[in-house]
């Protein structure tokens, strides 16, 4: 379980804020590019581009709101039907390898990132980095929400506090 605190409620609700404003902005584009096809027999490049600036930043700003407030589908369901030693081993070994999927998407985002650092996409030319800078934001910030409330968990549940 992920603490809850303050300056991570704020966090997630201004990412909850802005992936809304993307996801209206998204819509609109979407449905200006489709009048475009149907009244012109052409698509605009813009909107193209634009969706696929969009896209990555509306869902991975979300993503780390889903984290945040555990809404995310996990292996909880299997945990749950345990009992006893074996149920607080496999929550640690379920929260071991969720931090280590994080940090290893963390890093996966950064080596992606800067091997297409210098590629240009679309009609802007826009630096294909820009694309997957939200994955590195989101996992960057996940990991540090899994680790802080997961680590605490996990101390807890050696004890047999959990």
């Amino acid at each position: 379980m992920i603490q809850k605190n303050k300056k991570f409620e704020n966090l997630c609700n201004k990412l909850d804020l802005i992936s809304g404003f993307l996801l209206a902005v998204l819509t609109v584009v979407v449905l200006i590019e489709v009048g475009g096809r149907y009244f012109f027999k052409h698509p605009f490049t813009l909107t193209f581009d634009i969706s696929l600036l969009l896209f990555p930043y509306m869902i991975m700003f979300a993503m780390v709101s889903v984290t945040f407030n555990n809404e995310h589908l996990g292996l909880d369901y299997f945990r749950n039907k345990l009992r006893g030693p074996l149920k607080r081993i496999s929550m640690i070994i379920i929260k071991i390898l969720t931090i280590l999927f994080i940090f290893f998407m963390f890093l996966s985002s950064i080596s992606l990132s800067v091997s297409v650092f210098y590629n240009k996409v679309g009609t802007w030319k826009i630096p294909q980095f820009l694309y997957y800078l939200p994955l590195i934001l989101s996992f960057g910030v996940i990991l540090y929400m899994i680790l802080i409330g997961n680590l605490n968990s996990i101390i807890n549940s050696i004890k047999g506090k959990e």
